[in-house]
Formats: C-alpha cells, structure tokens, sequence
C-alpha cells in the first residue's frame, strides 16, 4: 500500500528530476555570441597498440568542464548565478564596510580628542592613544555562500580556443618524439555540432604512431672509478630485487640486444632514482644534473646505443667563493655533530645585555636563532668495554658527559673507551655566573640542558665519523619531530675540505607547558553528542621528552535505550546520556623503564602508559569504568607500527553497572544470558594485546596512486588470573571465578581492517574497505564477550542500510520477537564497503556506496535464534546501496548518507532481496501470535536510513 510518506518522497524526486533538466539546458548560456563549449576530446590512436591513450589525453591543453554521471554540475552551478548581481552584492556590502569603518575612526578621532584635551587640563604631556580596528578585511573579504557555490565549487565554460587547439597538436607530437616515435604524425579538426542552439565544438585529434626506435645497448662514460663501481652496485641491487625499473634492470644481464623502448620520461625518471641513490651511498651533493645520456641511433633496425654520461661537481672555491672549480664525487663522512639548542629559557637576567657588553655581538639574533654561548660536550662510553675498577660502582651510568678534558666522575677521558660515532656538541645558553665567565663542572651544565643530552643524541643518524647518507639526514629530521618538544628544527650541513661535512640542528624548544578547551561534536555509527574538554599537556616532563597529557573531559551524547520499541533512530536522539571522567597519559621515548639512550638507534619505540575513569549516565543504567593500559609501541621503516601491551597486564579495565529498577526486572524477566552477561560488572585483565598497523602512504616512494591501510589487534584476556591464580579465588555454583567480587572475563579476540584507496584521477578516488573479526569466549565466560569488546552492525561508519547497532545478528528475525532490545551485540564481524567519491578537494563532494556485512554470535542464543555463526554465513549477509553528499570544510567534513537496504538477513529467504515477494514475510508475521500494536511497531524491512555523520565513513 502506497502511503503519504511515499508519495511526497516520490514527488520530491520528480521535482528534484526536474530542476536538474532545467539547469542541464542552460549550460551553454553563459557562451559569448560566436564562441563554442568544448564537449569532449576525441582521441584516435593509429599504429603501434601499446601506446598510452590516457596519458596522451592529458597532454591536450584544454579539458572540457567535470562531468558527473554524465552532468555537469559544477558548470551548471557557475552558470545558475548570475555574475553581474554577484558583483553588485560585493559592491554594496564594500560600500557599506567602508561607511562603518569611517564611523568608526571617526569615533576614534574624537576620543582621542577628549583625552588629549583632558591631558592638557591637567597638565600632563602624554596620554593613551586609543585604537579602534576597523572591522573586516578589506583586501581579503570573506565569500558570500553564492560566490563561494560559484567561484569555488562552480567551473566556467571552457571556451574552445583555436591557438590552444594547434599548440595540443604540437604537444601530441613532443610527446610521441619523447617516447621514441620520431616518424610520427599528428592532425586534427573542429568538429562544430549540428545543433546550433548547443553552441558546442568536438576537437578530434588523429595520431599515426609510425615505428618505435628501442634501446640496443648501454654504455657508461666516467673517469671516476668509484662512481662507476657504485652506480654498478646499483644495477645488481635492481636486479637482485627483480625490480621492473627498465632498462637499468636489464643493463648488464647479458650481452644478448635488450631490446628496451626508447622514453625519455622513463630515462629523467631514472636520473632522480640513480642520484638519490648515489646520496644515499654517501656521496653528498650529487644530484640528477651530473647525469646526461647520450643517444646514437640507427635507422635502418631503429635501434639506440644509449650513454650515460656522469659529470663531476661544479662548486664555489672555499677560498675565493666568486671562483667556480670542479669537484670529483667522493664518498662522505661526518667531521662533527653540533646541537645548537637556540632560546633563553635557562637564562636568568638580561641576555640582550650579556650579548653586547660580554659578547660584543650586535644582536641576539643570527638568522632569526638566538645565538648560543655555552657549551656542552657530550660521548658515550663503549658498550662492550668495561668500566675501570675505580667506577665499577658508577656501573649504571653509561653515558659519558665532558668538559674539557673530566668527566662527570671526575677521572680523565683517557680511562674511558669511549664511542666514536656517539660524540656530540650542545651549545646552549645555561643559568651561570655572568660575571666573570667561570666555567662550571660537567655535571652542572648536564642539569642545565633543558633536555636530557643522551635523548638527543639517540635521535642522530648522522653520526660522528661516520659516513652521510641522505636518508639519515631525513630519519634524524623525523625523529626530533617525533619528539614533540622543539618547535623548530633546522638541520644545517656544512661541506668542509677532504670529503667531510659538519652537520649542526638548529633547534627550538616548544612551549613546554598548555592549557587548553576543545569543545566538540561526536558522531559515534549515527548517534551524535556534544562535549568539551580541558587539557594540560607537558611535553618535556623531567627533562625526558615525556609527552604528559591531563585531560579532564564531559558531555551528552544520544544512546539508544536496550529495550526500545522499535528501531526508529528519532527516538534515541535527544541527548539522553551524560559522560564525565579525566584521563592521565604518558607518552614515552624508548622502552620505560630502560633508559631509551641505552636503546639501539635502529628502534625508536615509545611507551604509552594511560589510566582513565569515566563515569556514564544512561536511562537504563549508570556506569563507571576504571581502566589501566601499558603499551610499548614499535616504529618499523616509514609505513609499518607494531604495538604490544605489557605481558601479563596489558589493559587492566574494571567496569561497575548500577542498573535501573525497571531495567532490573526486565533482564530478570527475560533470563537472557546474553544480555546479562554484557549488562553486569565486568573484570576484564588483558594478558596480551598486539597491534599491527601499515600505510603505504609516508613510503620511501612519492605519494602512491594506491593507498593501502591494514589494522589487525588481538587480545588475549584472562588467561593469567585464570591458569596462575584461581585456586586462591571466591567461585559461584556455576564455576565461575571471582576477583575482588566480580566475575573476571575470558576470551580471545582477533579484530582486522584493510582498506584501499585508489585514485582514478584528481577528482576521484575508489576507496574499498573489509574488516572481519572474532571472538572466542571459554573457561570463565561461557556466554559472549564483554559489552565493550563486542562487534556492532549498521551505522553512518558500517552498513548505512541500517540504523547505528540494529543490523544482525545473523538470521536473527527482529520483526518477530516483541521483547527484542534495540542495540544488538555479536562475537563475530563481517563486513566491506566500496565507495566511488567524487570532487576530491572541493567544497561539496559526493560519492556513491555499497555496503554488505553482518555480526554473528559464537554461542547458541535461546532468545535470538538464527544468530550464531554457521557454514551459511554468506547467506546471512546484509547489503545497502546510496549516495553521500559531503561539505569539505578544510578542518571537518560533515557528511550526509542516505542508504538503501537492498538484502535483509532476518526475513525469510524468500524475502530478503528488495525486488522479492513478501508473501513468505506477511505470513511469518500472521502466524507469530503477535498483537495488533506489537504488529504496528514492527520496523519496514526495506525503508531508507538517512545518516548525518562528521568525517568521511573511512
């Protein structure tokens, strides 16, 4: 039967149908008298079929306007507002800007006025100037919403220009001489539509490829052995690897003709991979400019005997910079390493003054730095070399701090071995007696480092004798950045005689201490709230790097009530819930609480230790969670992190419910197991949590047109109170443990996601998510795993056929269970999501999906059957198309979703694709004994689910 509701939807369609005609007819209005629109580019390739037609079509200089399911929407746009109003609306509103800001100078003239007079009264000679800002920005207004849609998401005509058309033939050419067809030809014409009100031209380009010179044979010229040995090295490392980076992958192989294509873009590419290389292979300076080719070819077999040709280096003489001379490239190494630590902060009185009467400098400044004057030398001790007898007591101070010629023990630096490669120099501007410059022992300057030496120390790569390699100069870089306590950081290198560089960081404490309020909206599967925080952040504690963060933090937020009616999402909207707590996390170098200068460089681990409370009010309940973590996190390379939680004590988590009454005697009621088990206090001690993250994204390569993103965390819980201590503890008739009155859980959890993005092009992106996860419950839980790690389906982040936690589990038939709960909880999860997503970087974009997943239950649920997993898992799976608008916002994007459920697992099967029939689904309702109101409350299986959510699903 066809309803109100329906009818106004379809109506609201039609008419939306309708105001997209209108626009799409007037997409051509904006076209001057004489001039055309471009349609399309047409592009037709004759010859050789390994040509790249969609790289060719780039080459052409101009693009027709974005077009979107075959609309342009974004033309249509520029063209629904009119500029000339536009213009007079920027017009008025400056006119109006300008007389305010006269009135108020005008205010400020008199006001001063008054007080000037009222000086002179009182026979005073100066007085407070008053300064009125004059409202708005003048030279930069802010967009009105109309010229924002305009200017900013709209896309003027492309005009068809004749010059452009003949310059793409010639581009067409170039590039087909770059990659290697030399007897090309390339013509073309304007194709004017028959239709004269369209005012619109296709340009056709036709290309005859002709045939493609291929390279024969390599050669190398250079009288530099050492670059040829390493550019050797090179070529096997390529090989070796089964690199496809042609044609350096065949050089070498054998003497058989390599039979390579000739491409010039191919051959530039590979200058930026073999002088990157040589960098990293110790030779400082080199870049793609000393390498050249040289081509001879060969008509008659269209061959290329190809030369790469390395040069030397061009520099400035040292002593006379105006002369140029010529350099041999030469392996690097390191002469000394210098940390200059540029503020005041440990400065007590004047430094202005110190500088000029001590110093005789003119200013504090050198190239905006502070200027340093005290100085700190740091080494460290051999570790394999044991310390002399008369400090085998000082065994655990490892690292060696000197001045001059002592140490911190006061014994000599000759009766120490210290490490060669871990010598440093801070400079730094210390809290000392000024005057007379006396010097201070080394433990004194030690104190007075605003940061502990050996932490800085452990974040160089480019160290002392070593040799440079240019990756070691960008881990060192990201390294002090990961720190988190200097503002700025600049590394300067400094080319000195012999083959040597001297490599000094300029570095900026940051702020060490703030305060800060962040209010915020949430957006949790569909359920919104608002709240705020207050921080406290350190980021230096103890002088450790120690990231410190004290975050006290509340609000409301919308949560279904369990024993909701039904599964309308208007009616757990309203802000039902209140939430308050505080959190305390550190953020730690190294692994705490080994010393993290005591660490090898190539870890860079750091320890996250955090304990929060939170206390949550709901209708049905109210409840407090305490909760412990110990986590030590590891970097590897630049796309992978693994994170492992203490052995034994992990995540310690111990949860109080205080019910309601009323929800009381509901769950009695019920005797459901299930729900008792998630709605009751919960022990949960973690023995083992491992996470394994990877992105692709921060690559040694460039930014990867295929993103890929893996998650995976396994949690492994109360294994240790179990098998190490439950013979001291208190047990229930039914065999349960108990530790410090509350039944502890046990379970094994494994929770994975992958995701790709793909990038057709600049304005869209396909991006593709699955994520699967189990839990096994045993020994002391034999129903389900705790509420807080139980799997969820439906929402604006999962399947957007579904409200937030209503989809499953399984083939469980909601429609027929009057006393069924509104949020529904499984063991298991699986799910995957594809999403093509359109107008990447604009204002308004959108995207269309598809969602399909579901949650099962690892147990037998006498109250929900058909929600345990089983061998026909597939057949249980819910699935939802839609479309998305989303509003770019630079800092968030909101997002709306509206999603069609076109599979539902709980109807029968018969009934569970939208184009089936319902018979099998009305007769399942009749025969069910249900009541005229429980039959009214049941939700329509087919309905649409609008969903407003902040950030994009994923």
């Amino acid at each position: 039967m066809i309803t109100n509701k329906t009818r106004m939807i379809r109506l609201l369609m039609l008419f939306s149908l309708f105001i997209v005609l209108a626009f799409a007819s007037c997409v051509t209005s904006h076209v001057p008298e004489g001039k055309f629109l471009l349609k399309k580019n047409k592009l037709e390739v004759e010859g050789d079929d390994q040509v790249d037609e969609a790289a060719m079509e780039k080459v052409i200089r101009q693009q027709p306007n974005l077009s979107t399911l075959k609309m342009k929407f974004r033309l249509i746009a520029y063209n629904s507002i009119d500029s000339s109003k536009v213009a007079e609306r920027r017009i008025e509103k400056a006119t109006k800007l300008r007389e305010k800001n006269l009135k108020r100078k005008a205010r400020e003239k008199r006001i001063n006025e008054r007080r000037k007079a009222r000086a002179i009264r009182k026979g005073d000679e100066n007085y407070y100037y008053r300064t009125i800002q004059p409202k708005g920005d003048t030279l930069n207004p802010k967009l009105s919403f109309r010229e924002r849609i305009k200017y900013k998401f709209g896309e003027p005509p492309v005009i068809v220009d004749s010059a452009l058309f003949e310059r793409s033939k010639s581009q067409l050419s170039t590039y087909m001489h770059k990659k290697g067809y030399f007897y090309d030809t390339v013509t073309g014409y304007l194709d004017t539509l028959k239709d004269g009100r369209n005012k619109k031209i296709i340009p056709h380009f036709k290309v005859v490829t002709g045939p493609r010179y291929y390279i024969d044979s390599i050669y190398l010229v250079s009288d530099n052995p050492s670059v040829k040995q390493s550019f050797l090295n090179f070529i096997r490392k390529e090989q070796e690897q089964s690199s496809l980076n042609e044609p350096f992958h065949k050089f070498l192989a054998d003497s058989a003709p390599l039979k390579v294509p000739f491409d010039e873009d191919v051959l530039s590419g590979y200058r930026d991979i073999v002088a990157k290389y040589m960098r990293n292979d110790a030779y400082y300076g080199f870049s793609p400019s000393h390498i050249s080719y040289t081509a001879d070819t060969t008509a008659s077999d269209m061959s290329v005997k190809l030369g790469i040709i390395f040069t030397d280096r061009i520099i400035r003489d040292p002593d006379n910079p105006e002369v140029a001379i010529t350099k041999r490239h030469a392996p690097t190494t390191v002469q000394a390493v210098y940390f200059h630590i540029c503020d005041t902060i440990l400065y007590k009185g004047n430094f202005s003054d110190y500088v000029e009467n001590k110093l005789g400098l003119p200013d504090v400044k050198e190239d905006n730095l502070f200027v340093t004057v005290d100085t700190f030398y740091y080494a460290e001790r051999m570790k394999k070399v044991p310390l002399p007898d008369s400090l085998q007591t000082k065994k655990g101070k490892r690292l060696y701090y000197q001045s001059t010629e002592r140490n911190l023990f006061g014994q000599s630096k000759d009766s120490i071995s210290l490490d060669k490669f871990r010598i440093a120099t801070f400079y730094y501007n210390g809290d000392r007696d000024r005057s007379n410059d006396a010097k201070l022992d080394s433990s004194k300057q030690y104190k007075e480092l605003p940061v502990k030496p050996g932490l800085i120390e452990a974040q160089n790569y480019l160290e002392n004798t070593n040799y440079y390699k240019e990756y070691y100069a960008d881990r060192t870089y990201n390294r002090l950045l990961q720190l988190g306590i200097f503002a700025i950081i600049k590394p300067v290198i400094e080319e000195v005689p012999g083959n040597q560089i001297v490599v000094h960081y300029y570095l900026v404490p940051a702020e060490k201490q703030s305060y800060s309020f962040q209010p915020r909206a949430t957006n949790a599967n569909g359920l919104l709230g608002v709240s705020a925080s207050v921080n406290y952040a350190n980021k230096n504690l103890f002088r450790s790097g120690w990231i410190t963060t004290l975050t006290f933090s509340g609000g409301f937020e919308s949560q279904p009530t369990v024993f909701q009616d039904n599964t309308s999402t208007n009616q757990s909207a309203n802000f039902n819930t209140f939430e308050i707590g505080p959190t305390l996390k550190f953020d730690i170098p190294g692994l705490f609480p080994v010393n993290v200068a005591k660490l090898d460089k190539r870890q860079r681990p750091r320890t996250i230790l955090s304990t929060a409370y939170n206390y949550q009010n709901r209708p049905d309940f109210s409840r407090g969670v305490f909760q412990l973590n110990y986590l030590w996190k590891f970097y590897v390379g630049k796309t992978q992190v693994v994170s492992v939680g203490l052995p034994g004590a992990s995540v310690i988590k111990f949860v109080t419910l205080n019910p309601q009454p009323a929800f009381t005697a509901r769950l009695e009621a019920l005797n459901d197991q299930f729900l008792k088990n998630a709605y009751s206090d919960q022990f949960i001690w973690e023995d083992l949590k491992f996470v394994y993250e990877y992105d692709n994204r921060d690559s040694d390569k460039k930014k990867p047109r295929l993103r890929l993103t893996f998650n995976a965390t396994f949690n492994a819980a109360g294994n240790l109170l179990y098998y190490g201590f439950r013979h001291s503890q208190a047990q229930d008739t039914n065999g349960k443990y108990y530790l410090l009155g509350v039944g502890y859980s046990q379970f094994a959890l494994l929770d994975t996601k992958f995701i790709t993005y793909y990038e057709v092009n600049k304005k869209h992106t396909l991006a593709f998510r699955i994520f699967t996860g189990a839990g096994q419950p045993y020994k002391n839980t034999t129903t389900s795993l705790p509420y807080d790690y139980s799997f969820f389906g439906g929402g604006s982040n999962d399947n957007r056929g579904w409200s937030a936690r209503t989809l499953g589990p399984g083939a469980y038939k909601y429609y027929l269970d009057p006393t069924r709960t509104f949020t529904q909880i499984g063991d298991i999860r699986l799910g995957g999501s594809i999403e093509y997503r359109l107008g990447k970087g604009k204002l308004i974009q959108s995207a269309v999906f598809l969602d399909a997943g579901n949650i099962w239950t690892v147990n037998n649920d006498v109250n929900r059957p058909g929600s345990r997993f089983s061998p026909s898992w597939y057949k249980e799976l819910g699935v939802a198309v839609g479309y998305g608008i989303r509003l770019d916002f630079d800092f968030f994007i909101f997002r709306v979703d509206l999603g069609f459920p076109i599979r539902n697992p709980g109807l029968p099967y018969g009934s569970r694709w939208v184009w089936d029939g319902r018979g099998d689904y009305f007769t399942e309702i009749a025969n069910a004994g249900l009541t005229a109101d429980q039959i009214a409350d049941i939700p329509r299986p087919f309905f649409p689910k609008f969903h407003i959510g902040i950030g994009l699903p994923f």
